[in-house]
């Protein structure tokens, strides 16, 4: 099974505004990076377990948020520019 997983920071459980957590400026920025990169882990530890074999995350946050470091080894991350608002889409995984 392939998997395509789309994140975008303002989405992530314990962002409450936006200048705060979302901009690299944010007090909370660097706080809000390792929580959406803990979350996708979660989602890509259930996802390894229901039987994926491919899991390709992007990372739809303009500036960039999850941290390729700490990021399940199982998953490959694309991050940065998009082309368009396809986000990778048309990639065949």
């Amino acid at each position: 099974m392939k998997i395509y997983v789309m994140t975008d920071l303002e989405g992530a459980a314990g962002i409450i505004n936006f200048d705060g957590y979302c901009t690299p400026n944010g007090r909370y920025y660097e706080t809000a990076r390792e929580l959406i990169t803990k979350e996708t882990n979660a989602a890509i530890e259930g996802l390894i377990e229901a039987g994926a074999k491919e899991i390709l995350v992007v990372d739809g946050h303009g500036y960039g948020t999850i941290n390729p470091l700490l990021l399940h080894p199982s998953a490959e991350l694309l991050a940065g520019k998009t082309t368009g608002i396809s986000f990778w889409m048309q990639r065949k995984i």
